[in-house]
Order: structure tokens, then sequence, then C-alpha cells
């Protein structure tokens, strides 16, 4: 939400752009919302956008991009920090098996995954700033 937030402070010009933001649970039902006309827009990831153009072309076919925000890491897989040394390293050592086995690569393919890198917070780091800036272009919330 930053990335957009941080679009829309840029022209917002320190007032409220949008009359409401409504929670649908997830990028897909956003979709679905802006193409039935109970949203004017929706952020999506792009992964979420090439996986829905795949498998509900219908549904896109009623949506146009409206621009690209700038690049940023996909979303994290997380475990809880308890998680001993050993469990993390016996995770990874399966996300590596899974990328890394030839008989799961139709199911890559599927679900577009063609690796794991393991990143530190400060990858992360970068998308506060869209949230300071928003927040310096006088745009601290959506609404």
């Amino acid at each position: 939400m930053n990335l957009l937030r941080a679009e829309i402070a840029a022209i917002a010009r320190r007032q409220n752009f949008f009359s409401a933001v409504i929670t649908t649970g997830s990028h897909a039902e956003s979709a679905a919302a802006v193409a039935d006309g109970r949203a004017d827009l929706a952020s999506l990831d792009c992964v979420t956008w090439a996986l829905l153009q795949r498998l509900r072309p219908a549904l896109t076919a009623e949506l146009t991009v409206l621009a690209w925000t700038p690049r940023s890491p996909g979303l994290p897989l997380v475990t809880s920090r308890l998680t001993s040394p050993a469990a993390f390293a016996a995770l990874q050592a399966a996300l590596s098996e899974l990328i890394d086995d030839p008989t799961l690569a139709s199911t890559r393919r599927e679900l577009m995954l063609e690796g794991f890198e393991p990143l530190s917070p400060s990858h992360y780091a970068g998308l506060l700033h869209y949230e300071h800036l928003a927040g310096d272009l006088g745009y601290p919330r959506l609404v």
C-alpha cells in the first residue's frame, strides 16, 4: 500500500484523493470490485496480475493497467522468531529442494516460482521510504 500511497500523494496535493477505501480480503476480490464498479481502482502486485490474466482472463479483460509502481521486493516468506536455527535451516533446505526438483517443474511454472532468495530486512527498508515520502507530501493515510 505504501507504493500506491506514494504515487497518489504526488498528485493529491495534501488533500484526500479517495472518497472511501474498501477492504475486500484478497487481490483477486479487489480486481473483481473494480470490474463490477464497487471500486475505482485496486493495487495489485505483478504476480497476482499475471496469475489473474492466466486463470481469470474474463476478469482481467474488464480491467486496464493504469500505472506500474516502482519495483520492490516480493512478499517475504516468514516463520516465527521462535523457530530454532535447525528448523530454519530445514525450511530453507526444503525450499531449495522444491526449486531444484525436476518433477515439480510444471508446478513451479504454474505458480511462477523461479527461486527463493534470502533477503535481509534492509532490502525491505526501501518500502518504508515510500511511506515517509507519502507522509512528507501530506498523505499519511489513503483516506
